[in-house]
Protein backbone atom coordinates (compact mmCIF):
# COMPACT_ATOMS: atom_id res chain seq x y z
CA UNK A 1 0.00 0.00 0.00
CA UNK A 2 2.41 2.72 0.92
CA UNK A 3 4.49 1.49 -2.70
CA UNK A 4 0.88 2.26 -4.47
CA UNK A 5 0.52 5.93 -2.33
CA UNK A 6 4.26 6.94 -3.07
CA UNK A 7 3.82 6.14 -7.04
CA UNK A 8 0.04 7.50 -6.84
CA UNK A 9 1.99 10.68 -5.06
CA UNK A 10 4.75 10.94 -7.99
CA UNK A 11 2.16 10.48 -10.51
CA UNK A 12 -0.24 13.27 -9.11
CA UNK A 13 2.93 15.84 -9.29
CA UNK A 14 3.69 14.96 -12.62
CA UNK A 15 0.28 15.17 -14.52
CA UNK A 16 0.41 17.78 -17.28
CA UNK A 17 -1.76 20.85 -16.15
CA UNK A 18 -3.80 23.86 -17.36
CA UNK A 19 -3.66 27.03 -15.03
CA UNK A 20 -6.94 28.22 -16.27
CA UNK A 21 -10.60 26.69 -16.74
CA UNK A 22 -11.73 25.53 -19.63
CA UNK A 23 -14.48 27.18 -21.01
CA UNK A 24 -16.14 24.10 -22.01
CA UNK A 25 -15.36 21.62 -19.66
CA UNK A 26 -15.57 17.92 -20.60
CA UNK A 27 -18.81 15.84 -19.41
CA UNK A 28 -17.94 12.14 -18.72
CA UNK A 29 -21.74 10.20 -19.10
CA UNK A 30 -23.22 13.66 -19.59
CA UNK A 31 -21.96 15.28 -16.29
CA UNK A 32 -19.36 18.53 -16.65
CA UNK A 33 -15.84 17.66 -14.99
CA UNK A 34 -14.15 20.14 -12.77
CA UNK A 35 -16.95 20.33 -10.00
CA UNK A 36 -17.33 19.03 -6.77
CA UNK A 37 -16.02 15.39 -6.38
CA UNK A 38 -18.94 14.46 -3.95
CA UNK A 39 -21.40 16.11 -6.72
CA UNK A 40 -19.82 14.46 -9.26
CA UNK A 41 -20.20 10.81 -7.56
CA UNK A 42 -23.81 11.33 -6.48
CA UNK A 43 -24.73 12.38 -10.71
CA UNK A 44 -22.71 8.91 -11.59
CA UNK A 45 -24.70 7.21 -8.99
CA UNK A 46 -27.96 8.25 -10.36
CA UNK A 47 -26.60 6.59 -13.96
CA UNK A 48 -26.34 3.52 -12.11
CA UNK A 49 -22.81 3.23 -11.43
CA UNK A 50 -22.08 1.95 -7.67
CA UNK A 51 -19.31 3.46 -5.47
CA UNK A 52 -17.22 1.05 -4.08
CA UNK A 53 -16.42 0.72 -0.35
CA UNK A 54 -12.88 0.76 -1.01
CA UNK A 55 -11.36 4.07 -1.45
CA UNK A 56 -8.05 5.45 -0.74
CA UNK A 57 -8.34 9.27 1.17
CA UNK A 58 -5.79 11.47 2.21
CA UNK A 59 -5.66 14.96 3.57
CA UNK A 60 -5.09 16.54 0.14
CA UNK A 61 -6.08 14.09 -2.11
CA UNK A 62 -8.50 11.01 -2.62
CA UNK A 63 -9.44 8.51 -4.96
CA UNK A 64 -13.45 6.74 -5.80
CA UNK A 65 -13.65 3.77 -7.21
CA UNK A 66 -17.18 3.29 -9.26
CA UNK A 67 -17.84 0.25 -11.57
CA UNK A 68 -20.90 0.11 -13.84
CA UNK A 69 -22.41 0.46 -17.51
CA UNK A 70 -20.60 2.89 -19.83
CA UNK A 71 -20.16 2.56 -23.71
CA UNK A 72 -21.99 -0.34 -23.30
CA UNK A 73 -19.17 -2.18 -21.41
CA UNK A 74 -19.61 -3.09 -17.65
CA UNK A 75 -16.02 -0.36 -16.57
CA UNK A 76 -14.01 -0.13 -13.28
CA UNK A 77 -13.70 3.86 -12.71
CA UNK A 78 -11.15 5.57 -10.71
CA UNK A 79 -12.29 9.15 -10.14
CA UNK A 80 -9.29 11.68 -8.86
CA UNK A 81 -9.73 14.99 -7.93
CA UNK A 82 -7.92 18.02 -6.72
CA UNK A 83 -8.63 20.51 -4.67
CA UNK A 84 -12.13 18.52 -4.12
CA UNK A 85 -12.96 18.87 -7.82
CA UNK A 86 -13.39 16.49 -10.39
CA UNK A 87 -10.03 15.83 -12.49
CA UNK A 88 -8.81 12.75 -13.54
CA UNK A 89 -11.36 9.89 -14.84
CA UNK A 90 -9.99 6.67 -15.67
CA UNK A 91 -12.02 3.95 -17.12
CA UNK A 92 -10.80 0.62 -17.57
CA UNK A 93 -12.54 -1.71 -19.80
CA UNK A 94 -13.36 -5.45 -19.00
CA UNK A 95 -10.09 -8.14 -19.75
CA UNK A 96 -9.88 -9.96 -22.94
CA UNK A 97 -7.25 -12.90 -23.49
CA UNK A 98 -7.04 -12.53 -27.19
CA UNK A 99 -6.08 -9.55 -29.42
CA UNK A 100 -8.95 -9.05 -32.03
CA UNK A 101 -11.94 -8.41 -29.14
CA UNK A 102 -9.25 -5.80 -27.60
CA UNK A 103 -8.70 -3.75 -31.61
CA UNK A 104 -12.39 -4.22 -32.20
CA UNK A 105 -13.55 -2.45 -29.36
CA UNK A 106 -10.31 0.07 -29.61
CA UNK A 107 -11.75 1.12 -33.07
CA UNK A 108 -15.23 1.22 -31.87
CA UNK A 109 -14.57 3.58 -29.19
CA UNK A 110 -11.53 5.54 -31.09
CA UNK A 111 -14.38 6.09 -33.88
CA UNK A 112 -17.01 7.20 -31.09
CA UNK A 113 -14.61 9.74 -30.04
CA UNK A 114 -13.54 11.07 -33.47
CA UNK A 115 -17.14 11.73 -34.40
CA UNK A 116 -17.73 13.61 -30.68
CA UNK A 117 -14.82 15.50 -30.84
CA UNK A 118 -13.06 15.60 -34.39
CA UNK A 119 -9.32 14.27 -35.74
CA UNK A 120 -7.42 13.25 -32.79
CA UNK A 121 -4.26 15.15 -31.79
CA UNK A 122 -1.99 12.02 -32.12
CA UNK A 123 -2.65 8.58 -33.13
CA UNK A 124 0.13 6.02 -32.01
CA UNK A 125 -0.74 1.97 -33.39
CA UNK A 126 2.25 -0.37 -34.20
CA UNK A 127 4.14 -3.44 -32.64
CA UNK A 128 7.71 -2.49 -32.07
CA UNK A 129 8.84 -6.22 -32.92
CA UNK A 130 11.37 -7.11 -35.54
CA UNK A 131 8.61 -8.15 -38.07
CA UNK A 132 4.70 -7.63 -38.01
CA UNK A 133 2.72 -10.10 -35.66
CA UNK A 134 0.97 -12.20 -38.04
CA UNK A 135 -0.90 -14.01 -35.82
CA UNK A 136 -3.18 -13.18 -32.75
CA UNK A 137 -0.65 -14.67 -30.34
CA UNK A 138 2.06 -13.13 -31.98
CA UNK A 139 0.05 -9.66 -31.04
CA UNK A 140 -0.33 -10.55 -27.60
CA UNK A 141 3.19 -11.70 -27.25
CA UNK A 142 4.29 -8.32 -28.09
CA UNK A 143 1.69 -6.69 -25.89
CA UNK A 144 2.88 -9.01 -23.00
CA UNK A 145 6.73 -7.63 -23.74
CA UNK A 146 5.64 -4.01 -24.37
CA UNK A 147 6.35 -4.13 -27.68
CA UNK A 148 2.90 -2.80 -28.92
CA UNK A 149 1.42 0.46 -28.52
CA UNK A 150 -2.25 1.65 -29.27
CA UNK A 151 -3.38 5.07 -28.00
CA UNK A 152 -5.22 8.00 -29.50
CA UNK A 153 -5.11 11.55 -27.66
CA UNK A 154 -7.49 14.30 -27.61
CA UNK A 155 -6.50 17.84 -26.90
CA UNK A 156 -9.04 20.44 -26.67
CA UNK A 157 -9.31 23.53 -24.58
CA UNK A 158 -6.45 22.68 -22.31
CA UNK A 159 -8.09 19.31 -21.79
CA UNK A 160 -7.46 16.18 -22.88
CA UNK A 161 -8.83 12.12 -23.54
CA UNK A 162 -6.52 9.01 -24.41
CA UNK A 163 -7.43 5.76 -25.43
CA UNK A 164 -5.30 2.77 -24.61
CA UNK A 165 -4.62 -0.92 -24.98
CA UNK A 166 -2.56 -2.42 -22.27
CA UNK A 167 -1.87 -4.79 -20.06
CA UNK A 168 -0.07 -6.03 -16.85
CA UNK A 169 1.12 -9.39 -14.98
CA UNK A 170 -1.11 -10.67 -12.37
CA UNK A 171 -0.91 -13.23 -10.45
CA UNK A 172 0.89 -16.14 -12.64
CA UNK A 173 -1.14 -14.38 -15.76
CA UNK A 174 -1.73 -11.05 -17.93
CA UNK A 175 -4.52 -8.91 -17.52
CA UNK A 176 -5.18 -7.32 -21.19
CA UNK A 177 -7.76 -4.87 -21.17
CA UNK A 178 -8.57 -1.03 -22.85
CA UNK A 179 -8.54 2.16 -20.65
CA UNK A 180 -9.92 5.47 -21.59
CA UNK A 181 -8.29 8.41 -19.56
CA UNK A 182 -10.10 11.97 -19.00
CA UNK A 183 -8.49 14.83 -18.08
CA UNK A 184 -9.72 18.37 -17.53
CA UNK A 185 -7.78 21.68 -16.21
CA UNK A 186 -8.48 23.43 -12.66
CA UNK A 187 -6.86 26.87 -12.20
CA UNK A 188 -5.00 25.42 -8.47
CA UNK A 189 -2.82 23.27 -10.76
CA UNK A 190 0.09 24.69 -12.70
CA UNK A 191 2.65 22.17 -13.21
CA UNK A 192 3.50 21.09 -16.72
CA UNK A 193 5.00 17.46 -17.82
CA UNK A 194 7.10 16.11 -20.95
CA UNK A 195 4.09 14.31 -22.10
CA UNK A 196 6.44 11.62 -23.15
CA UNK A 197 6.68 10.66 -19.72
CA UNK A 198 3.09 11.29 -19.00
CA UNK A 199 1.49 7.92 -17.33
CA UNK A 200 -0.81 6.55 -15.08
CA UNK A 201 0.99 3.69 -13.55
CA UNK A 202 -0.39 4.59 -10.05
CA UNK A 203 -4.38 4.97 -10.58
CA UNK A 204 -4.04 1.76 -12.64
CA UNK A 205 -2.22 0.17 -9.49
CA UNK A 206 -5.17 1.13 -7.30
CA UNK A 207 -7.86 -0.18 -9.37
CA UNK A 208 -5.44 -3.98 -9.59
CA UNK A 209 -5.26 -3.57 -6.04
CA UNK A 210 -9.18 -2.39 -5.68
CA UNK A 211 -10.21 -5.46 -7.93
CA UNK A 212 -8.34 -8.64 -5.89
Amino acid sequence: MKKILFFLLLTLAARPAFPQEPEHPLTFNGVPMGGPIDEFVSEMEKRGLKLSDWNLEHADWSLKYMTGDFAGFLCNLTISPMFGKTWLILVNFPEYKSWEPLQIIYEGLQKKLIDKYGEPAEVVEEFRTDRQPETDSMRMAALHADQCRYFTRFDFDRQSIELSINNYRGDSVYVNYISLRYLTSIPEIGVINDPETDTIPAAENSVRNNNQ
